[in-house]
């Protein structure tokens, strides 16, 4: 990413942030997904579901020092008032949402694109659910734009998104 983001000249508008989202700041340790190689997730009170559901090889790396989404909002420079967010975290978006309940007030936020592969059951399902539905999102299937029904999360495709 960082070779990325010099190669094409965008580190004036690109502030990288290295830290993982969650709903506490203190640290936690990274697993990785041998079979996905975008499959790196968070290990610490992580959905199980991710972890029976992948090729985990253990521990990577060394801890890395946890932020919650509303911490952005006190950057330098994040001015945003409109945003369209990608949320990927295998698993741990219950955890992120906690921690970005203050962002979501300040930040009208059109649309969040994630997977839901990892939120299919558990109770982690029910609370990120809650937290949309409470704030007036719907759900779709990001591909078609197709509405889904909530009632029916447990069957939902893997690519989908919130919007208002």
């Amino acid at each position: 990413m960082c070779n990325s983001i010099i190669e094409n000249n965008l580190g004036s508008k690109i502030t990288l942030i290295y830290n993982a989202l969650s709903d506490t700041r203190g640290t936690v340790s990274l697993g990785k997904d041998e079979k996905n190689v975008g499959g790196t997730f968070v290990m610490d009170r992580s959905n199980a579901n991710k972890v029976q559901g992948s090729n985990v090889n253990g521990k990577i790396g060394e801890d890395v020092v946890t932020a919650k989404l509303d911490d952005l909002l006190n950057i330098p420079g994040f001015n945003f008032k409109k945003i369209i967010m990608k949320m990927d975290v295998e698993g741990y978006e219950g955890y992120v949402l906690k921690g970005g309940t203050k962002f979501f007030e300040m930040v009208d936020v059109q649309a969040v694109f994630m997977e839901w592969m990892w939120l299919k059951s558990g109770t982690v399902t029910q609370e990120v659910l809650s937290f949309f539905t409470s704030r007036g999102y719907k759900p779709y299937i990001a591909t078609s734009g197709r509405q889904l029904r909530v009632e029916d999360a447990t069957n939902w495709p893997v690519d989908m998104m919130w919007k208002k």
